[in-house]
């Protein structure tokens, strides 16, 4: 078998993936893929929507490790994987770095131009859930969303020059949880529950996102990247209970946020 495949798009991912026998598909209503017992087992979900959202989740365990290479010219706006179980590795070229994204963590691009390439390890239970995330399905939505396409450009460089791999807060697990857990049997309200959630995320990555611009603004100290990591959590305790906030002694109190 040949395990490393060169991916321009997701529907090149699926149709080469069922080319060289990797998986079949089993239903025409949510696009499910069963991994074929000669290379290990689990299933892949699709939903794919001809506005412009793609939206899988799967659960893998592979008996060879498995690399596919990624050259993606703009097809796609903003992709995000988030990992249930497991970890899964990626090269960026655009850094030139390898990450390990592990459970509870997520990996974003918004790169113009997409290239990399991702491997699945072998002997080890994977779970992802992936939003894939097009200029037209944003523009879909509202007659002003330019204005947030624009806003998420002007993000682009700040983000992948500093945060790789994302550690999930609290908000991103629930959203994540609830893709996994859509009810939704009709093709409408299922397609429509999936646009309330990727534009939730969308918007719940752009607030982690400012956080750490305004945290690095608040003073003339070039902060670590463990320092911005310890004002994010503090924010994270925060927000998670406003009805009765801790007081900066709690806090500082609380072993994650006390330097070494």
């Amino acid at each position: 078998m040949n395990n490393k495949l060169q991916i321009s798009c997701p529907d090149d991912y699926y149709a080469q993936m069922k080319e060289i026998g990797f998986i079949s598909q089993t239903s025409n209503d949510l696009y499910k893929f069963e991994i074929l017992k000669e290379h290990g087992i689990g299933e892949i979900t699709r939903c794919s929507y001809r506005s412009g959202l793609d939206v899988s989740w799967a659960t893998l365990y592979l008996k060879k490790e498995f690399t596919y290479a990624v050259q993606m010219e703009k097809k796609f706006f903003f992709e995000i994987t988030y990992i249930t179980s497991g970890y899964i590795e990626i090269f960026d070229s655009y850094t030139n770095k390898s990450y390990q994204i592990n459970e509870g963590e997520y990996y974003v691009n918004v790169a113009e131009k997409c290239r990399g390439q991702a491997t699945y390890p072998k002997n080890i239970k994977i779970g992802y859930i992936s939003f894939n995330i097009s200029e037209a399905f944003l523009c879909s939505q509202e007659e002003k969303t330019h204005l947030f396409i624009s806003e998420i450009n002007s993000l682009r460089t700040f983000y992948r020059a500093c945060i790789h791999p994302v550690e999930a807060n609290t908000d991103i697990k629930a959203i994540m949880k609830k893709t996994v857990n859509c009810y939704y049997t009709a093709g409408f309200a299922r397609r429509l529950f999936f646009q309330a959630i990727a534009l939730e995320i969308i918007s719940e990555w752009m607030t982690h996102v400012h956080f750490i611009q305004s945290a690095q603004k608040l003073s003339t100290i070039n902060l670590s990247s463990d320092d911005i990591g310890l004002l994010y959590q503090a924010r994270q305790e925060l927000f998670e209970n406003m009805s009765q906030p801790p007081s900066i002694e709690m806090l500082s109190k609380k072993s994650v946020f006390k330097y070494p």
